[in-house]
């Protein structure tokens, strides 16, 4: 890992697990696995985004990222425990913006 990959993720984790609960998913298994899942995601992201660094238009590889990152959440989730799916859709499309936008705010 590099090293100033660790304090994004626990950023990540730190602001989207309480949105997650927030939003009604509230078992310890469901919290610990979203907090997983997050946690590699996290990384998985930042590090491909390291070595794309040079991109030409940023704003749009940011979202096409988190576009995938949602995605690829959602259906881990979906493999691990039952949740309508809609709603954990929704549910990781609003804690993956909440903690893009604080991204964007402490990291500019």
């Amino acid at each position: 890992m590099l090293p100033g990959m660790f304090l994004p993720m626990v950023l990540t984790v730190l602001i989207e697990t309480p949105l997650f609960f927030a939003c009604g998913f509230r078992r310890p298994r469901q919290l610990l696995w979203f907090a997983a899942v997050n946690a590699m995601t996290n990384l998985l992201l930042n590090g491909f985004a390291v070595q794309c660094a040079y991109q030409s238009n940023r704003g749009a590889f940011a979202l096409c990222c988190e576009a995938a990152v949602v995605c690829l959440e959602w259906m881990l989730c979906l493999c691990v425990f039952d949740a309508d799916g809609r709603k954990l859709f929704k549910t990781l499309l609003l804690t993956n913006a909440a903690s893009y936008l604080a991204g964007l705010v402490l990291f500019p």
